[in-house]
C-alpha cells in the first residue's frame, strides 16, 4: 500500500512539474462595444430600450 502512495505522489508531483508552467491562454480583443451619452445607452452604435429614459 505504501508503494502505491509513493507512486500516486511522484506522478502528481511530475505533472504539477510538467505542466504547471503553461502560460495562460491569449485574451481575445472584444469585439462589443458599450458608449452611454446623456440617458442613451448603445451596443455596437445601436440604441437600446428605445422610448425608454433612465
Amino acid at each position: 500500500m505504501k508503494k502505491y502512495k509513493i507512486i500516486s505522489l511522484l506522478f502528481l508531483f511530475s505533472y504539477s512539474i510538467s505542466y504547471g508552467n503553461i502560460p495562460p491562454p491569449e485574451k481575445k480583443e472584444r469585439k462589443t462595444i458599450v458608449t452611454i451619452e446623456k440617458d442613451k445607452f448603445f451596443i455596437n452604435g445601436e440604441l437600446t430600450y428605445k422610448g425608454r429614459t433612465w
